[in-house]
This record gives C-alpha cells, sequence and structure tokens, in this order.
C-alpha cells in the first residue's frame, strides 16, 4: 500500500526553540490526525538540507526532533 504523509500547518501544532538558535535547535510538532509524517529541512532556494523525521506519530501526541547546526553551511 501506498504511504500517505500528513501535513502540519495548523497555528500551535509547530513548535521551534529557541528561535533564533545558533547551536542547536528542538523543532516540536503535534500530530492532527495517526499517520505518517516527514519533516524535511531546505534552504531558501528549495534545497533540501536535511530530512529530520519520516515515522509514523499518534493523534495528539508531541514529537521532538533537534537540530545541531555544526556543520550545516
Amino acid at each position: 500500500t501506498e504511504e500517505m504523509v500528513n501535513s502540519v500547518v495548523s497555528d500551535g501544532l509547530f513548535t521551534v526553540y529557541p528561535n533564533p538558535f545558533n547551536s542547536a535547535v528542538l523543532i516540536r510538532f503535534n500530530a492532527v490526525s495517526s499517520g505518517t509524517y516527514r519533516l524535511d529541512l531546505y534552504d531558501l532556494n528549495g534545497k533540501l538540507i536535511q530530512s529530520l523525521y519520516n515515522g509514523y506519530v499518534q493523534k495528539g501526541m508531541f514529537q521532538q526532533v533537534k537540530i545541531q547546526a555544526e556543520g550545516m553551511v
């Protein structure tokens, strides 16, 4: 079967702390429905920098991803 990827676009479901950041940042998102979620990081030109998360999240559960800025240029 084909895997469905959900989008988190509603206000309050996605947070970044601290913002702005210098060495590390914690991204947290809440699933609006159970399913497979993908979180990618792009530069200002639309080039994919890094895939941060790709997996199942249960509705109402928060998922956290920590990004280290070291090596990202």
